[in-house]
């Protein structure tokens, strides 16, 4: 069967307008209902896939047809940018078995230990505030994550607002500034890049002053046992990794460490919140903690979509998609698949674990997120300090959230922890119906 001709590059569903923005999640999963495949042509100009299948079965696991070597953004990704972590080849797995073992089960006791320190130190001083009352957002969904970020990279805890603001700004701009040019991307990344190649060659002339060389042997020894430490002191096919390649990781996992598990907070206690009963329900059985998180990744996913490029000329629902072009995967409309799951507009907590974590809000195939595992850890050892030590918790006001396409999460989240009544939000969340 020879290709159709593209669609006309005019879609009816627009992922920028202020009617998506208004309530995204809604928008994508009806979009996702009608038109299997689509094509934007407005801010940016790529494919829309929206069917579950051809998501899960070919754009995340057919590596040969779609590669991630572009970027995961509706613009192509410069070259100098272009790191083993997004290859599709085994290079891209050398690479992630380096990340992979900054996650092994030893190493995520030893993080959940610092989640908690960190998570006692912003309730310690919630319950400090006289007022009793605040934005969570800033007190707790943001700081948690880019703290935690910034503790395990090595660098400055105390500087994490940098950090966070320009994982912010880059972030932003990938997937809603066509004018983040491959100049613009460069420039910001050099920003951030000078000071942790700074920390990074104070390490090295640190060890050679020493007259040691980099060895993992030396990782919490004689070097702080951390993301730069490993970095730099593991090897890639027998030889050392080069201080870029250590960057870029480093750029990696700060950019990938923070957003999300932010959005994953807060998107999980606004749920909680809207809903007091449901709030009350984890306060009665925290094990239902882990249900909980997973009904609000695939309900309330922290990224509605990402991006691949194929190939070669591909067909997908009678549509030609050419070599080159960017396709964007709609993430909500694989996590509310009928049939993968039962009533999937609403947020249930008795779905079976093997069925609730059949979301894709963490990807697919050989770039499913390497961070996943860290991920529900923190946000759990959150949540149970969060019910041992602010069991009041109600909302105090009507939440927000932030600006553009993409990202799914409050920046404004007004809570109470003292006495008084509750208030319920004057939007209500949708399918916030539990079970």
């Amino acid at each position: 069967m020879e290709p159709q001709a593209e669609v006309p590059a005019n879609s009816a569903f627009d992922p920028y307008s202020a009617a998506t923005r208004s309530d995204p999640v809604r928008a994508f999963a009806d979009f996702a209902r009608t038109c299997p495949v689509d094509r934007y042509n407005g801010r940016f100009d790529f494919f829309m896939v929206n069917d579950p299948d051809y998501v899960e079965k070919v754009i995340l696991a057919d590596t040969d047809a779609w590669t991630i070597e572009q970027g995961n953004a509706p613009t192509v990704l410069p070259d100098d940018l272009k790191t083993p972590m997004l290859r599709d080849d085994s290079s891209h797995l050398e690479v992630r078995r380096i990340i992979q073992r900054a996650f092994s089960p030893a190493e995520l006791v030893r993080i959940e230990g610092m989640v908690g320190r960190i998570c006692d130190e912003l309730i310690d001083r919630m319950l400090a505030m006289p007022e009793a009352e605040g934005d969570f957002f800033e007190l707790f969904a943001m700081p948690l994550p880019s703290r935690l970020m910034c503790a395990l990279m090595g660098v400055p805890e105390a500087d994490y607002t940098r950090y966070k603001d320009w994982a912010d700004r880059y972030y932003h701009g990938l997937f809603n500034d066509p004018d983040f040019t491959a100049e613009r991307q460069m420039e910001e990344a050099h920003e951030i890049a000078g000071s942790l190649f700074a920390l990074i060659a104070a390490r090295r002339a640190e060890l050679e002053s020493r007259g040691l060389e980099p060895d993992m042997a030396l990782v919490g020894t004689e070097l702080p046992n951390d993301f730069m430490s490993r970095f730099m002191c593991s090897t890639l096919g027998n030889e050392p990794v080069p201080d870029g390649l250590a960057l870029s990781l480093m750029l990696a996992v700060i950019l990938g460490g923070n957003e999300t598990t932010m959005n994953l907070i807060g998107n999980l206690l606004w749920r909680l919140l809207d809903r007091p009963e449901l709030w009350d329900r984890l306060k009665d059985d925290p094990d239902l903690i882990d249900a909980a998180i997973e009904e609000s990744l695939r309900l309330d996913p922290p990224v509605l979509a990402q991006f691949r490029s194929a190939r070669s000329d591909v067909e997908l629902a009678g549509v030609r998609i050419p070599a080159g072009a960017k396709a964007m995967y709609n993430i909500v409309a694989v996590n509310q698949n009928p049939d993968l799951f039962d009533s999937p507009a609403e947020f249930r907590l008795d779905r079976p674990r093997a069925v609730a974590r059949r979301h894709a809000s963490f990807g697919g195939g050989v770039h499913l997120c390497i961070g996943a595992g860290m991920a529900r850890m923190e946000v759990k050892r959150a949540f149970r300090s969060l019910l041992a030590r602010l069991p009041d918790l109600r909302l105090a006001g009507e939440p927000s959230r932030g600006e553009g396409f993409n990202v799914w999460g409050p920046t404004r989240l007004p809570v109470r922890w003292g006495k008084g009544p509750a208030c319920t939000a004057t939007a209500p969340l949708p399918g916030n119906q539990a079970r």
